[in-house]
């Protein structure tokens, strides 16, 4: 059997995934599988696997010429690239090289703790941090280039690309978005959150309430093989579980991965639609106080509409949902008070309507969070693959969504068509 052998230590990260909270998670996700015997004979997805795998997992190390070596090998053996480009993206900027410029300046503090040089270092390796992320979105951008190239109406790959690239790619990535892209509100919101960033609210308000009228709110996850060759190790717990030596199934491999993506989640560059919500309502206000009612109530809106859009993102993603019922709470107050006292009274009972049932969901949703604090898994289950952690995870994202009214979209299946 060809297989990637998997170190011992990933049997802690894989019962800390299961134990505990996902902020710990990432600390723990740290060593990857080492030696492939026959590389020749592995797949297309194989390969990829692999590449993914150490490109996440590197553990400070550098594998920078194995990944890109089986990215390589996975391309060579399939007609269907660009997936895969965009998968090499995501590894050139993605958690594995925030997480190793975050350590040495971890490692570095420690040292230096006791140091009035302490705070200046900090600083400037946080410095240092921003530019070399900075070159490696440059390759980042580069791979999604390459996916356009294999496949122009590749929707994942026009999605990084929006997300990740400045001035006329930028221009140019969030024109191709919304060309190939045409029902979804989603490359909107971005080109909102863009356009008041740079302070241009009435363009930022235009293009939000241009993405209010579409019909789904959609976002495309990392593209990921469909298979994995890995095999547990020999470890006490795998021992114990019986699982030694036995493939490491698929379901275990998403579940890491995805663990970490979403540890990670403070560098999506779509939290900036969180903060620009915050602006727009400053900028309502600053409205409000020339007088100008109609354009503020409408900006207030605007942004409470888009948070509801969010709230129903598809695939569903407990991340997402989360900023999107932040923003719809951003701009709800001075909405009712506007609306209470000039009306229109079927506004006003609209929005309380909305409202209450906001806050049903906060009382179902809010306990579905919690759980990662406090549950009870079997982990033998885990590892056998007898239970899909992630997938039981998103039914229930989705079940809570559809018993509060949130969800009323297509399945995850059907949402992402990025599968080689």
């Amino acid at each position: 059997m060809v297989v990637i052998r998997a170190h011992r230590v990933l049997s802690t990260c894989i019962l800390l995934l299961c134990a505990l909270p996902q902020s710990v998670c990432a600390q723990v996700i740290t060593t990857p599988p080492s030696g492939v015997a026959k590389p020749e004979l592995l797949t297309a997805d194989e390969h990829w696997a692999k590449a993914v795998w150490l490109s996440t997992f590197s553990n400070g190390k550098d594998y920078t010429a194995e990944v890109a070596a089986s990215f390589a090998a996975a391309l060579a053996r399939t007609e269907n690239k660009a997936p895969i480009c965009v998968s090499a993206g995501h590894a050139a900027a993605g958690p594995s090289q925030i997480q190793k410029r975050f350590q040495k300046i971890l490692k570095q503090v420690e040292q230096d703790v006791t140091e009035e040089p302490a705070a200046t270092r900090f600083t400037e390796e946080l410095a240092e941090t921003e530019k070399v992320l900075g070159g490696e979105l440059d390759s980042a951008t580069a791979q999604y280039l390459a996916a356009i190239g294999e496949d122009p109406t590749y929707l994942p790959a026009w999605y990084q690309l929006a997300l990740h690239s400045d001035g006329d790619l930028f221009n140019q990535a969030i024109a191709g978005f919304i060309k190939h892209d045409p029902d979804n509100a989603l490359p909107h919101y971005v080109l909102g959150m863009r356009q008041c960033q740079a302070g241009d609210y009435a363009a930022a308000v235009t293009s939000i309430q241009t993405g209010n009228q579409e019909s789904v709110c959609r976002w495309y996850p990392p593209p990921l093989p469909r298979r994995c060759r890995l095999v547990y190790p020999d470890d006490e717990l795998f021992r114990t579980h019986g699982v030694t030596g036995k493939p490491i199934p698929y379901t275990v491999f998403v579940l890491l991965l995805e663990r970490t993506r979403k540890n990670f989640e403070w560098t999506n560059p779509l939290n900036g639609m969180l903060y620009a919500a915050y602006d727009l309502r400053k900028h309502a206000r600053r409205l409000l106080e020339t007088g100008d009612r109609d354009k503020a109530v409408a900006i207030l809106l605007a942004v409470r509409e888009q948070g509801l859009q969010l709230m129903a993102i598809t695939p569903p993603d407990a991340n997402r949902v989360i900023e999107g019922r932040a923003i719809t709470k951003i701009p709800y107050a001075d909405l009712s008070a506007q609306l209470a006292a000039h009306g229109p009274k079927s506004a006003l009972e609209s929005l309380e309507q909305t409202h209450a049932r906001e806050q049903q969901f906060d009382k179902v949703f809010m306990p579905f969070i919690d759980q990662y604090d406090a549950r009870d898994i079997d982990l033998r289950q885990v590892l056998t693959g007898e239970l899909d952690l992630l997938g039981t995870e998103q039914k229930q994202l989705e079940d809570i969504l559809r018993q509060t009214g949130f969800f009323v979209r297509p399945p995850v299946e059907a949402a992402r068509p990025d599968q080689p």
